[in-house]
């Protein structure tokens, strides 16, 4: 089975240390909290999202307004490569807006400290975009209004998924002969608290001869109770090795080991 090259570096992209669609993660919106709470506008918020401060995120009411905003069907999910997917409707009412933009905003504990994560355009009053995220973190859609309309502001999910790694991966002897046996070792982490082992689960084995530019499978091992794996092969030409724990559940990431070239004479 090949595996293209991009494959294997997206199991290596995301958040730090991730080190990459599976069932749909846990959601829970924050009964607590409102994000209309504030005391700036929707401008002002705007504009600090943009500079990178923090966004309230607020719509201000005002009497002159001749139309009003609303955000529906908010949806976010968070996939084991670490991309987010963000997607809703946003109806007018009165005034419309013939350009409208929503701000996808992220926060840390879902109260406050929002952040603009991406500026997206609304089109046939339908948003959806995706964007590298972190493990954990709460989302809302904000829209920014007009001088005519009212802005609005979405429900807030929650989206989090745990780091996985593949730590001291080691494919030898180095140099090897050719047609001998070649083994291939390391440990599978995910990080609950700090690093631990993550037993139990399936590591993919991949190879990439010199010269080529295209992953292959080479095999699979399931690692042990202490996360550790251990898996030989006939060595037979020069190539890079590289462990992909690449099948998680719907609450991990892909978990990526480091590459390791082996000289076969």
């Amino acid at each position: 089975m090949a595996v293209p090259a991009t494959a294997a570096q997206a199991a290596g992209s995301g958040p730090a240390a991730v080190t990459v669609s599976a069932p749909a993660v846990e959601r829970t919106a924050a009964a607590t909290a409102d994000p209309l709470a504030g005391n700036a506008s929707a401008d002002q918020a705007i504009k600090a999202a943009e500079a990178g401060r923090p966004v309230a995120v607020r719509a201000a009411a005002a009497a002159r307004f001749t139309g009003t905003s609303s955000i529906s069907r908010f949806d976010t999910s968070l996939n084991k490569f670490a991309v987010l997917t963000a997607k809703g409707d946003l109806k007018f009412r009165g005034t419309k807006d013939r350009a409208p933009k929503v701000i996808i905003a992220w926060s840390a504990n879902g109260r406050n400290n929002w952040y603009r994560a991406k500026t997206v355009a609304v089109r046939g009053g339908h948003f959806s975009t995706s964007f590298n995220a972190p493990a954990k973190g709460f989302y809302a859609a904000v829209y920014q209004g007009t001088s005519k309309i009212r802005g609005s502001v979405s429900k807030i999910l929650k989206e989090q998924r745990t780091e996985t790694r593949i730590s001291g991966f080691d494919a030898g002897p180095e140099p090897v002969r050719r047609g001998h046996k070649l083994t291939v070792t390391g440990t599978l982490q995910h990080k609950t608290a700090g690093w631990k082992a993550y037993g139990k689960q399936k590591v993919q084995i991949l190879f990439r001869p010199k010269g080529d530019r295209k992953w292959y499978l080479r095999g699979e091992v399931r690692t042990g109770a202490n996360g550790t794996f251990r898996k030989s092969f006939t060595a037979d030409v020069d190539g890079t090795w590289l462990p992909v724990f690449f099948y998680p559940d719907g609450k991990h990431f892909v978990g990526v080991g480091k590459e390791d070239f082996v000289d076969v004479r």
